[in-house]
C-alpha cells in the first residue's frame, strides 16, 4: 500500500509514496522513481508518527585538541624544572629539533606527545571541545529538504 500524498525524495512530485532502497539509500519515493531501486516494505498506512530518518537524536561530538598556547606552557614548565632542550628531548624519547619546533610554535605536538608532555610536566595541554551538531529537524521545518540542506547537515 502506498503512503498518502507527500513529496517524493527523488523527483519532488506530490503523490503516494513507497519505501525503497535506491543506490544504497533508504528513501520514500513515488512509484515511477521506485523503479530505479528496490521497494522494501510498502507502508501499511499513513501515520503522523511515522519515523523520519532525519528525526534521530544526534549525539554531540567530543573533540580533543591541543591548546593554542602550548608552546609557552611547554617552554615555561621545562625551564621551571631547569632542564635544557637536549635533556628534555631525551626524557621524552624525541628529537631535540622536534622539541625546538614545538617550543617555537612552528609545530603542534601530536596527541600522543601532548599526553606525554602533560604527564611529565604536570601541565594541561589538551582541551576537550563539545560540538553540538546541526539539528536536522530545524532544517526540515523550513520546507522540503534540498541538497543544500543535506550539505549543511554534513558540516
Amino acid at each position: 500500500m502506498a503512503k498518502p500524498a507527500a513529496n517524493c525524495d527523488m523527483c519532488g512530485k506530490q503523490e503516494n509514496l513507497v519505501h525503497a532502497i535506491i543506490e544504497g539509500v533508504d528513501m520514500n519515493v513515488c512509484r515511477a522513481c521506485a523503479g530505479f531501486g528496490k521497494i522494501i516494505v510498502p507502508p501499511t498506512g499513513f501515520s503522523r508518527n511515522y519515523p523520519s530518518r532525519f528525526a534521530k537524536p544526534v549525539e554531540p561530538v567530543i573533540i580533543e585538541s591541543v591548546m593554542d598556547d602550548y608552546a609557552f606552557k611547554i617552554k615555561t614548565a621545562r625551564e621551571k624544572r631547569k632542564l635544557n632542550q637536549e635533556e628534555f628531548a631525551r626524557m621524552l624519547s624525541e628529537r631535540e629539533s622536534t622539541l625546538t619546533s614545538i617550543e617555537a610554535g612552528k609545530q603542534r605536538p601530536t596527541m600522543e606527545l601532548a599526553k606525554k608532555l602533560e604527564k611529565l610536566l604536570s601541565i594541561q595541554l589538551i582541551e576537550t571541545i563539545k560540538e553540538e551538531p546541526v539539528q536536522k529537524e530545524e532544517l526540515r521545518k523550513k520546507g522540503p529538504l534540498t541538497i543544500g540542506d543535506m550539505l549543511q547537515m554534513k558540516k
